[in-house]
């Protein structure tokens, strides 16, 4: 739930004070007190360290692969924990948590910005299907194009040569052969 920025003031400010917690009507059960408390702990350190826009709302940041990898490196190496690193940075420790699992799942790969925003409709398949192509299926394309082209150039030939003969015999005969040659057969069918 998102919450007024005068009203994360007013929590931040009796914690600091006396180290109380004054829970919302909305919170109740153990659980989401205990994550109440953290995020009042949370904006406390924020408060500390920035002041009022610490905790202020529109404050999106993003963070690169470099800056995310040195965000988690020490927690990798074991020098300190998420909670106390994500403290350190003004970072959700769950969003420190998310990093370090992509960054083991995929590596530095992982850490890179996902694109936001829906992904557009006309987007080009051939890309795609080339990156899921088998070993195989490489060698099997080259050799169709290969034959294709050697096709498309037989054709040519073959028109190329029917249009010579044609023109050989109209040359001979004095007027031009027609394009298509019905059988006799066919002829006498149709009567």
């Amino acid at each position: 739930m998102k919450y007024t920025t005068d009203q994360r003031l007013r929590w931040v400010k009796l914690y600091l004070k006396d180290h109380i917690y004054e829970y919302p009507e909305m919170v109740f059960t153990c659980r989401g007190k205990k994550t109440f408390r953290k995020m009042v702990r949370f904006y406390a350190s924020r408060y500390r360290a920035e002041g009022l826009g610490g905790i202020a709302h529109g404050r999106n940041r993003s963070f690169g692969r470099a800056e995310k990898l040195a965000a988690i490196r020490p927690i990798l190496c074991g020098e300190t924990c998420p909670e106390k690193r994500s403290l350190e940075l003004g970072i959700l420790d769950g969003t420190l948590i998310s990093w370090i699992r992509k960054y083991r799942e995929s590596g530095i790969k992982g850490l890179e910005c996902s694109k936001r925003g829906r992904k557009p409709m006309n987007k080009k398949t051939s890309a795609k299907k080339a990156d899921r192509s088998l070993p195989g299926e490489e060698e099997e394309l080259e050799k169709l194009r290969e034959e294709n082209l050697y096709l498309r150039a037989e054709n040519a030939y073959l028109k190329k040569l029917k249009s010579l003969v044609d023109a050989r015999a109209e040359r001979e005969s004095g007027k031009k052969p027609s394009q298509y040659k019905a059988s006799s057969k066919a002829k006498t069918d149709s009567r």
